[in-house]
């Protein structure tokens, strides 16, 4: 059996077309789907896509794709995208991330955060002052807001998965915003 040829026919109507450019995307489009012995192979993997594995899929995606843009992003909500595929079509899609109740940060809770990091506070009284946020949380409010080189003195006396409420019930006897341990 003998390999199929492709044959492509190039023209060019107006003075603005360049023959070598679409010679040039051709031959990518062609190297792109050289793991597809032909167009009707693609068609066939496109007809049966649900019987292919993840990897498959990934594969065949990537190589209809010309390039991915991320034109617009609004930190911890949204994230907006554009496919531009082999084809110069392109498709452009909003991921928005769905944020728990717990993570939305108020800016009164933000401003007493940086307050007492560059006051000098201390794990207990940083957590003590935001007695629902576990320790992790705050301490990513604190890298966002106050760098990723802020010290905090006595640390590593509240667990990282946990609020300052969950370790007064754990050890008794402390309270939220009593200011004494």
């Amino acid at each position: 059996m003998s390999p199929h040829k492709t044959v492509a026919y190039l023209r060019v109507s107006t003075d603005d077309q360049d023959i070598e450019k679409n010679k040039f995307d051709i031959l990518q489009l062609a190297n792109r789907l050289a793991g597809l012995s032909s167009l009707s192979e693609m068609q066939e993997a496109v007809d049966n896509w649900h019987l292919l594995t993840r990897d498959e899929q990934r594969k065949i995606v990537l190589m209809l794709i010309e390039s991915a843009e991320i034109p617009h992003v609004t930190p911890h909500r949204e994230l907006t995208a554009r496919i531009i595929w082999f084809d110069d079509s392109s498709d452009e899609f909003t991921v928005r991330r769905t944020v728990r109740k717990d993570q939305v940060w108020t800016l009164a809770e933000i401003d007493t955060l940086k307050a007492l990091a560059e006051g000098g506070a201390t794990q207990l009284e940083i957590a003590r002052a935001l007695p629902t946020r576990k320790w992790e949380n705050i301490r990513r409010q604190l890298r966002l807001h106050c760098g990723a080189g802020v010290r905090i003195p006595e640390r590593g006396i509240l667990p990282q998965v946990e609020s300052f409420d969950t370790y007064a019930q754990r050890v008794g006897g402390l309270e939220a915003n009593s200011g004494t341990t």
